[in-house]
């Protein structure tokens, strides 16, 4: 035509450059242009981009104006409405010519663009050739490029999008989703071939058609229908359970599409017509939602959870013949109940549901072998077992594998389960640290459990399976000698097999005995598993394999139970015949690789260890000997020497017989002359030479040649390596009894001998030794020449040397170098001594082990006599002291060692005492006095104390005689100061805490330093001065383990003081205790305490002065009649001690009627008997100085009593192991602080305690005869007839019935200050019969405050877990004297359990503030009128074992996100909506 329609377009379009709103122009030009068809129109925009994109190279504006064209054509389509199938074919040509052009030219910006103008037209052209050019872009078939994919997507996104907002739901053909769904699902089942973003386009738009109801419309559907479910649902489940896909991928798929198969299973049921595809009847299901179920990660178990609800939500009859036929809706809510407590954190809230497991399992006859099936309920039961041994919390997962273990239905069946379904999960489960410890003491569960299991012994095939994945899959040790240790007793009748044999082999090499000390544990488990097994003389062992087996343990292990080993074996001559076939083949071998000939040779000679010493020599003459193999030859001697290095008799004979001296001196010259470079070889090389060093053989080398060979090596030293100087100063120092004649020529070659080396992997072996044997020759050549005299200047060179050389040194290798460092300090030989106690200490503190060889010789040298002796070296002497003490004071054989070292020094160099008097005192008040294990240099365990503050106490208490005498004054001096130091001069609340323990110890020593003073006349400033200070250390406030000591010293400086200071002390007594009457209790008991003790010495040494005798008795007597109990049953104690013994100076006294009578009450009534059973210090012919002998004051007293709260610790002596190589290793001692003495003041209160149970048990005693009236009287009459009378002694002491104490204290007037507050000051208005428990409160102003609200609301009782907890300052403070108003009783955790019993028989509820899946809510719930309200912890709330008595759990409604309410503050809500709920109720009756 004439008309240039594309022309015109195109200035069009170059005038407004816009694609959009082109229908007017369409419209204009079929208006304007006469007889213009649609065909044509096409077919001109056709040629146009098919000229222009395949002739020319387009630029922006080509691709725009392309645009342009394509949104005409939806436009020309739409004109009139017409159409026809021409139109279509050219239009798809069109589409087909562009995308082609689009896709090859990676026009990505015009993607979105393009997509939406196709997807316009497709909406116009409903073509299934259309259809099929856009869905070919996305067939994973096809090899598309990403961008044939993205454009397919897009434009499929376009269409489904639109046909979704179009009103006409019709516009698609069923012919473009019927073409389109099967290609996305085939996209899905191969989602690795055609990548994520394909894959997850893919899904998007799946998801949309079958899932969203408004895609297909109800017309499309219905067309649909046939083929959505008998097609697309089947594939889709299809490409979902793929094998090619992981347990999540599936996992998700499905959890996205079930609902499609929900809706079609529901709709036919509805129907009662067939299921087309049921979902429940496809067995991969059930395996997906199991493996979902039991997951470790909380989301794939989510998933699972939600679709086995949605399953369950079905109509019954829909899932019934799927799943357990006897579980209804009720079974399976307990399922998702015990289930998702898994997801409690918190054990006390799990095992409480936990427990309902066994609800599931009545009346079933199912078998635990259908755990696969899901219609078994084995297979729900195992998800529950599956589920718990992979919780985090190893309370939980311990509960759940001790139910497993104990259920008999698992042991019985699970050799018929699949070994990786169930048994291999168990395994896991121990395979941690913290529940492997937990089965390493108490495995009798676990033996029980594998004993049903292996029962038979034809399940071998299983034990090989176990063993085996112990061997692959188990990291944790401890999990794996478990369970070889429970398998050991029940192998009887079992046979070894090979497959065993391999994972045994396998378990040594995956765990080698080097790495850690449990492999040690692990070889011998392993040693000791297989000889459980019977040795089958007919199987064809591998002896190849055993012996592999037995170079994997260690040889200690093996010779250890060589005789065990021989009796499992085949008799006869079995291994020696082995080991000489073995060894004949690897003669002839030709095994090129070092080694792996190295290591069949170790296993062949470790099996050679099993034969007896003569078959031993027998093959050694006629093997070894005789083996021309010399790489065989070689290695085989090395290796013999390395294991039978601990059998020298043995060695000695093999060498004496085969071999010669000349053997050894040419093995070791030809090692210095080998030029060989394999590491491992000359590793072995070095070791064997050092073995066959320690032969006797070597020693008597005396073959001066050889001698004078070494000697001239070292001499002339420059052309050999570290490796071969090492072993000529090992040979050398080793022959250090032959007398070279030029000593001093070969001690300046050894300080100059500095050897050239390269890196490799020997240095860090050979170094090391280099160093230690060069030193340990000079240290040798020192010591001869020590009796001779050593050139100063050579000293001095040699201490220079000895200093540098510390920084490369360590361990052993320091010790020669102290050595030598000792010789040069013996012979005043120093320089700058600040940096040499630095790099001392330092080299000794690098060193990460610390033998006993070392620590001597570095406590030696830091501390040699010399240097406690100069004025430049004493401060670095005591800096470096407590250096060490404060680094290494928890190390026994160091602490206990440089004490002790310290201690011989000052003996017998008492001048040195003055100087180190600071140092002594804070020694002996040491604290850090713990038993701990160590480990010496030969790996032995010692157990011992470290007691540095003991050896320093028990050094000053023997320091005796004129030389010490003015020291042991000032140091007595100096520690009663120590008391008026403000660290010391206050009372510490805990008996337990730091302070408190000092003074123990300070005052143990004074005791202990009165047996070695001199009061005589000519100390008599000396006694003023501690007669002061003594008296003003009474008046402290201590606690009564302290002034027990204070009183003891006193008694004792009042003993020792000489004959004429008798009458002044005496007096000084009176003066003090009439001048007592208004002092604080404590002083008045004290001083009756040593005053009475002082008068029993006087009268038992029959002092004449009657007159002070008699005053001081008469001093004594009114204090029996003191308002304070403890002031009067002191002095009532020490009026019946000395009227019992009737001393004759006392006549007045004892015939006095009064006093007769009042003897009479005290010898009669039995409170006092059993106080002066109890009492400590005023037994009949007691002596206060025999208690302060060292032996007795500074070691446990068997004469103390110790508190009841107070922390009990051993008092044993415990010993430890000899070692040659300790001087100081054997020390053992008693702990001197174990033991915390009472005074008679704590003994007073103790008895009175003691008293109210007897009167308690009296009551009860007696009303057994009478016919108890109340519930609670009955049940204490029936609990004080059980068998364990101990029990009840210990329920009834501390759980005291509030109204018996009152009782108790009315019948015998005990006045203490708690018991009057209590009870004379006690609310009589009417209380709420509410009990509150608090027992397991630890937080004291959570215990105040709770008591504040008590009494407040009225309650009947508050329960806590110390009574003496009412007295601490920090809990008054916060319940302002609310404790005196509210009656308060102790109850204890042992007997909580009794208690809430005896309340609940009484009638009461037992409720408690807990949450858990069966907890009631606090605003519904109605409190009964009697109840007991117990309180959980503060972390951890109420322990599992307790709920099962507790009648309802009571949970507070929260709104927030914290789970948790402070506990006082719960229970201050508790108590509050039950004191409403009463008021409302008394208003009701009114």
């Amino acid at each position: 035509m004439n008309f240039n329609l594309i022309q015109f377009l195109k200035d069009i379009y170059s005038s407004t450059n816009q694609i959009n709103g082109t229908k007017s122009l369409v419209n204009s030009i079929f208006y304007l242009v006469p007889n213009i068809e649609k065909h044509q129109l096409l077919a001109d925009v056709k040629q146009y981009i098919l000229t222009t994109t395949t002739t020319t190279t387009t630029n922006n504006s080509d691709n725009q104006f392309i645009l342009f064209l394509l949104s005409i054509i939806y436009d020309i389509i739409d004109y009139q409405k017409q159409e026809s199938t021409s139109l279509n074919e050219i239009i798809n040509e069109i589409l087909k010519i562009y995308i082609n052009y689009f896709i090859n030219s990676n026009q990505q910006n015009e993607m979105n663009q393009l997509s939406n103008i196709i997807s316009k037209i497709i909406e116009k052209v409903s073509s299934v050739e259309i259809f099929n050019t856009f869905i070919d872009l996305i067939k994973y078939q096809l090899e598309n490029t990403s961008n044939n994919n993205k454009l397919g997507y897009y434009i499929i996104h376009q269409i489904v999008n639109n046909d979704i907002s179009s009103d006409d739901s019709s516009i698609i053909s069923t012919k473009f989703y019927s073409i389109l769904v099967p290609v996305l699902i085939d996209n899905l089942e191969n989602y690795t071939i055609i990548g994520q973003h394909s894959k997850q386009q893919s899904l998007i738009i799946l998801s949309k058609i079958m899932l969203d109801k408004g895609v297909l419309g109800k017309e499309i559907e219905l067309q649909l229908e046939q083929q959505y479910n008998q097609e697309w649902l089947p594939n889709l489940w299809r490409a979902i359970t793929t094998n090619s896909k992981d347990i999540y991928e599936k996992l998700k798929l499905a959890f996205f599409f079930h609902g499609c198969y929900f809706d079609c299973i529901v709709k036919y049921f509805k129907k009662k017509e067939p299921i087309p595809f049921n979902l429940l009847a496809q067995p991969q299901y059930w395996e997906i939602l199991y493996q979902s179920l039991i997951d470790k990660d909380s989301l794939p178990r989510k998933q699972g959870i939600h679709l086995l609800k949605n399953t369950i939500s079905l109509a019954q009859p829909i899932w019934k013949q799927f799943l357990p036929q006897n579980w209804s809706t009720k079974q399976w809510n307990l399922f998702y109940s015990l289930y998702e407590s898994f997801d409690e954190t918190k054990s006390h809230l799990f095992i409480p549901v936990w427990v309902q497991m066994n609800n599931l399992l009545n009346d079933s006859q199912d078998s635990f072998t259908n755990l696969s099936n899901p219609k078994s309920i084995y297979f729900w039961i195992g998800i529950l077992f599956l589920r718990g041994f992979n919780h985090v919390n190893i309370n939980i997962r311990k509960r759940v594998i001790a139910d497993c273990l104990s259920s008999d239905f698992i042991s019985n069946n699970l050799i018929s389960i699949p070994f990786d379904k169930f048994s291999s999960q168990i395994i896991n489960s121990f395979d941690s640290l913290e529940i492997s410890t937990i089965y390493e003491n108490e495995n009798k569960l676990l033996l029980k459990f594998l004993s049903n299991i292996f029962k038979n012994n034809s399940n071998i095939e299983y034990l090989e399976i176990l063993i085996q994945y112990l061997a692959t899959n188990v990291g944790e040790t401890k999990t794996i000698v478990i369970f070889l240790n429970c398998l050991k007793p029940i192998l009887f009748g079992y046979k070894i097999t090979t497959s065993i044999l391999e994972s045994c082999r396998n378990l040594l090499n995956t765990h080698p005995i080097a790495m850690a000390p449990i492999n040690v544990v692990l070889s011998e488990s392993v040693l000791d598993f297989l000889l459980a097994f019977e040795m089958d003389q007919s199987l064809n062992i591998s002896f190849i394999l055993l012996s592999k087996i037995f170079s994997s343990l260690s040889k200690y292990l093996v010779q250890q139970k060589k005789n065990l080993i021989q009796e499992w074996l085949p008799k006869s001559n079995w291994i020696i015949n082995q080991v000489v076939s073995d060894f004949n083949q690897l003669v002839i071998g030709q095994e090129e690789n070092y080694e792996t000939l190295e290591l069949s040779i170790h296993s062949v000679i470790r099996a050679l260890g099993l034969c007896e010493n003569d078959q031993v020599l027998g093959f050694c003459k006629n093997q070894i000997k005789n083996c021309n193999n010399e790489k065989v030859y070689t290695l085989s001697v090395q290796i013999i020497f390395q294991e039978f290095n601990n059998q020298i008799e043995l060695l000695d004979q093999i060498y004496n017989e085969i071999y010669n001296y000349q053997f050894i001196i040419n093995s070791i010259k030809n090692y210095i002359n080998n030029q060989e470079e394999n590491f491992d070889q000359i590793l072995n090389q070095f070791k064997f030479i050092e073995s066959i060093s320690k032969l006797s053989t070597f020693s008597k080398i005396q073959d001066l040649q050889f001698i004078q060979y070494i000697e001239n090596l070292i001499l002339n030293n420059q052309s050999f390596d570290l490796k071969k100087l090492s072993i000529i100063l090992l040979v050398y120092h080793l022959n250090n009894n032959i007398k070279f004649d030029n000593d001093n020529q070969i001690l300046e070659s050894l300080l100059k001998l500095e050897p050239k080396y390269k890196f490799d992997s020997t240095i860090s072996f050979i170094l090391p030794k280099f160093i230690q044997f060069k030193w340990l020759s000079i240290s040798n050549l020192l010591q001869r020449q020590e009796k001779e005299k050593i050139e100063t200047e050579n000293l001095k060179i040699i201490f220079k040397e000895c200093i540098n050389n510390l920084d490369n040194a360590t361990g052993f290798v320091l010790v020669p170098i102290f050595e030598c460092l000792k010789i040069c300090i013996d012979n005043n030989v120093m320089e700058d001594m600040e940096n040499m106690f630095k790099q001392i200490y330092l080299s000794y503190s690098d060193s990460s082990r610390k033998p006993i060889s070392l620590t001597k010789s570095f406590i030696n040298l830091l501390f040699h006599p010399t240097l406690f002796k100069t004025t430049e070296s004493i401060p670095l002497v005591k800096e470096y002291l407590e250096k060490t003490l404060n680094d290494w004071g928890e190390s026994v054989r160091i602490s206990c060692g440089l004490l002790g070292h310290c201690c011989a020094i000052w003996a017998s160099n008492p001048e040195c005492l003055d100087e180190f008097i600071n140092e002594i005192i804070d020694l002996c008040l040491l604290t850090s006095e713990d038993r701990l294990v160590i480990e010496d240099e030969e790996d032995q365990n010692h157990t011992l104390f470290n007691n540095h503050g003991y050896i320093i106490r028990w050094f000053v208490s023997q320091l005796e005689g004129e030389k010490t005498k003015s020291f042991v004054e000032k140091l007595m001096i100096e520690l009663l100061e120590l008391n008026f130091k403000p660290e010391f001069s206050k009372r510490e609340y805990s008996q337990q805490s730091k302070t408190n323990k000092m003074k123990c110890k300070l005052w143990r020593t004074l005791c202990s330093l009165t047996h070695i003073i001199d009061l005589n006349q000519g100390s008599m400033e000396f006694y003023s001065k501690v007669n002061n200070t003594m008296w003003k250390t009474l008046e402290l406030k201590n606690h009564g383990n302290v002034r027990y000591l204070i009183q003891l010293f006193i008694i004792n400086i009042l003993i020792k003081a000489s004959q004429s200071q008798i009458d002044n002390n005496g007096k000084e007594l009176i003066d003090r205790i009439e001048n007592a009457i208004n002092s604080d209790y404590q002083m008045s008991a004290s001083l009756i305490i040593i005053s009475s003790s002082y008068l029993y010495y006087l009268l038992n040494k029959q002092f004449s002065n009657q007159s002070l005798i008699l005053n001081l008795f008469k001093m004594i007597i009114p204090w029996t009649t003191d308002f304070h109990h403890a002031v009067r049953t002191t002095a009532q104690l020490a009026i019946y001690s000395i009227l019992s013994k009737k001393y004759e100076i006392l006549k007045e006294f004892n015939d006095n009627d009064m006093l007769k009578s009042m003897y009479h009450y005290l010898d009669t009534h039995k409170i006092q008997k059993r106080l002066r059973e109890k009492q400590t210090l005023f037994i009949q012919n007691d002596d206060p100085l025999f208690k302060t002998l060292a032996e007795n004051i500074l070691t446990s007293n068997t004469n103390t009593i110790q508190d009841e709260n107070e922390e009990e610790e051993n008092n044993g002596p415990v010993g430890n192991n000899n070692d040659d190589d300790d001087d100081f290793g054997q020390l053992s001692v008693n702990q001197d602080e174990s033991i915390i003495p009472m005074s008679l003041l704590d003994i007073s209160k103790r008895l009175i305690k003691d008293f109210q149970v007897s009167f308690q048990n009296n009551i009860i005693n007696h009303e057994t005869k009478n016919p108890p009236n109340t519930i609670a009287e009955k049940v204490l009459i029936q609990e004080n007839n059980t068998d364990d009378d101990s029990d009840i002694l210990d329920f009834q002491k501390r759980i005291t019935p509030w109204q018996w104490v009152q009782k108790l204290e009315e019948h015998h007037q005990i006045n203490n200050n708690n018991s009057n507050n209590n009870n004379n000051n006690k609310n009589n208005s009417k209380r709420q019969s509410m009990i509150i428990v608090g027992t397991f409160i630890e937080n004291t102003p959570n215990l105040a405050g709770l008591i504040r609200t008590c009494e407040i609301f009225n309650v009947e009782q508050v329960a806590i877990p110390n009574i003496k907890l009412l007295n601490d300052p920090q809990f008054q403070r916060v319940s302002v004297s609310a404790e005196k108003w509210v009656p308060t009783i102790e109850v204890t955790k042992p007997n909580l359990i009794s208690y809430l019993t005896l309340k609940k028989k009484e009638g009461y509820s037992i409720l408690g503030v807990e949450q858990t899946s069966q907890s009631k809510n606090l605003s519904t719930f109605e409190f009964p009128k009697k109840c007991v309200l117990l309180l959980g912890q503060e972390q951890n709330g109420i322990p599992a074992e307790y709920l099962n008595i507790v009648d309802y759990c009571i949970e507070i409604p929260q709104l927030g996100q914290i789970r948790s309410l402070n506990v006082h503050v719960s229970a201050s809500i508790m108590i509050w909506e039950y004191t409403q709920q009463q008021i409302l109720a008394s208003n009701n009756n009114n």
